[in-house]
């Protein structure tokens, strides 16, 4: 499953292990799933602070 969430500039994805991972977007439209990165449920969110 993928949300899409422009106020953070991307999406979070839920994968098939049910693993939350943050996938920054390029434009809109285009996500950039190299740059894709877990999110740390401890912390909420591993992204890197912009």
């Amino acid at each position: 499953m993928t949300l899409l969430a422009p106020q953070i500039n991307g999406a979070v994805f839920l994968d098939a292990a049910k693993a939350l991972w943050y996938v920054p977007s390029l434009e809109p439209g285009h996500l950039d799933w190299r740059n894709a990165t877990p999110v740390d449920m401890a912390t909420r969110c591993s992204r890197p602070a912009p």
